[in-house]
């Protein structure tokens, strides 16, 4: 059965070829959805793309709303997993954006007629088009992006037994109040990501993998920036060997990247604070490592926002799947590039 998520993205990908030929003459089609690769990766779709003699194939994602750079980053790292040359089909972009795509060597499409495409004996480059409306547009009713969305979608991907644990255990759990719980299961079903409850037993994730690109995409800037970031310094630079964090504490970041590949020579240090309204644990922190207040500070507190032990995941660090989010928050290619190991190690194999 399709969804109605797979609708929308059929739709705005036959839009989007449509205004590519219409700017360029390039005659684009489908050729396989949600091809089989022999890896842990599966994009969305491959494409051909052919003007006059000359054909191409492509592989593509489908990213309908991409309005920050970091997301491009995030879409090129997705690409550079295939073997064919990748391209991304989106809504729109502006005219920034599609200069950053340019530079960054990113191709794509959007609905508009704007593209960056550039292969051997075909180079487009189209800009400023205008926007199509969405109505033009089919989309799906839920929207992921929204605070308790990405909590629920987190505490799905990191702790198995709550995707049939009962709505009060989840909203307990993900702190999330419990009236968000159902909405958000009719949402992530709608858009394919999970069997719907009312009609399965038991939740099942059908695209974890897509889930996790989904909630990278988003976390930095709809929930990351929610969680009380406070910074610090500290004289010691090298403090995080031997420190000793409280159990309400752990490691996130560079830090637990560190723990977890033993690849990475941490240059910032992230902790997630559990149960600390009144900042006491915070207190007892900054003074036992003498740390000192600096905006610009390479260490960095937040407040964590889950309430469950997770799957496969060491007592002292945040799980995987905020490792690299985190990492790839910071578009550093050091990071990136742990980051990459990250998710093959802890994510792209793991049994969802």
């Amino acid at each position: 059965m399709h969804t109605e998520n797979q609708f929308h993205e059929t739709e705005l990908t036959e839009i989007a070829l449509k205004a590519l030929e219409k700017q360029t003459r390039i005659r684009g089609r489908v050729l396989q959805a949600e091809p089989l690769t022999g890896g842990p990766h599966r994009p969305d779709l491959v494409l051909e793309l052919r003007l006059n003699e000359t054909c191409y194939k492509l592989t593509g994602e489908i990213k309908a709303n991409v309005d920050r750079r970091p997301i491009l980053a995030q879409v090129k790292n997705q690409l550079a997993h295939y073997d064919k040359p990748g391209i991304f089909i989106t809504h729109y972009l502006t005219p920034t954006m599609t200069d950053h795509c340019r530079d960054i060597d990113l191709q794509f499409i959007d609905a508009a007629g704007n593209t960056y495409i550039n292969q051997p004996g075909m180079y487009v480059f189209v800009k400023g088009q205008k926007k199509v409306p969405r109505n033009k547009i089919g989309a799906p009713k839920y929207r992921p992006g929204t605070t308790t969305a990405l909590k629920i979608t987190f505490a799905l991907l990191c702790k198995r037994d709550l995707r049939n644990a009962t709505y009060r255990t989840l909203a307990k759990d993900a702190a999330v109040a419990l009236g968000a719980v159902g909405p958000t299961y009719e949402g992530l079903a709608q858009r394919g990501f999970i069997t719907n409850p009312k009609d399965h037993k038991r939740l099942i994730l059908l695209e974890p993998r897509k889930m996790i690109d989904d909630w990278v995409a988003n976390y930095p800037f709809k929930l990351r920036r929610t969680l009380d970031v406070r910074r610090f310094r500290v004289e010691d630079r090298d403090w995080w060997h031997d420190a000793e964090l409280p159990p309400n504490a752990k490691w996130g970041g560079e830090v637990a990247a560190d723990r977890l590949t033993n690849y990475l020579k941490p240059a910032t240090q992230t902790i997630y604070l559990h149960d600390d309204p009144k900042n006491k644990l915070l207190g007892r922190l900054v003074g036992q490592y003498r740390l000192m207040k600096d905006p610009d500070g390479p260490i960095e507190v937040l407040r964590a926002f889950w309430n469950f032990t997770p799957d496969n995941t060491p007592p002292t660090v945040v799980p995987p799947l905020l490792v690299y989010a985190d990492l790839m928050g910071t578009l550093q290619p050091r990071n990136i590039e742990v980051a990459n190991l990250i998710h093959e190690k802890f994510l792209a194999n793991a049994d969802y």
